[in-house]
């Protein structure tokens, strides 16, 4: 569903869920516009290219255009 209703997405946890949903974007032909990951070591290197935020900077990073898709493993921090 949030996959046709926006134009872009940010990708929430920069980690092996993340690359799972960034394919299938891909696959939709949805692009990302970033990774948001509290994990400080992830927001210094990126994550397949792109730049990765802290999850707090959300709401920054949103517009009409642009959703967002949890992709955290940790059902702890989800």
């Amino acid at each position: 569903v949030i996959m046709n209703k926006f134009k872009q997405i940010c990708i929430i946890g920069a980690g092996e869920h993340g690359l799972v949903v960034h394919e299938l974007c891909r696959a939709l032909g949805l692009p990302v516009k970033a990774f948001l990951d509290d994990n400080e070591e992830k927001q210094k290197n990126g994550f397949l290219g792109y730049s990765v935020y802290p999850i707090r900077d959300l709401p920054q990073l949103l517009d009409a255009q642009t959703g967002a898709q949890i992709a955290i493993n940790s059902s702890r921090v989800r």
